[in-house]
């Protein structure tokens, strides 16, 4: 029994142990990072290599390379939290 206090202590640390009400809680962490990829995409019209470039840039059926590719080194980030009832 004194192996398992030491494992509740253990796991614990880092959390806020106050008094106040233990509830249970749903989380949801997002984050969005800002992420270009350029595509050409040959012999198309200007709709097709818009649906061939969001859709299909893997298939083999279209002449499409990526061409460049930019990753945001910044995140947009947001918590949210409700009370599970």
């Amino acid at each position: 029994m004194l192996w398992l206090n030491k494992y509740k202590k253990e796991t614990n640390k880092g959390v806020n142990m106050t008094n106040e009400e233990k509830k249970d809680w749903e989380v949801t962490l997002s984050s969005m990072k800002k992420h270009d990829d350029t595509y050409l995409i040959r012999n198309v019209t200007k709709e097709d290599a818009i649906y061939i470039a969001e859709n299909q840039n893997a298939s083999p059926k279209y002449d499409c390379t990526l061409i460049k590719e930019d990753e945001s080194d910044g995140e947009d980030e947001e918590t949210t939290i409700k009370e599970v009832k």
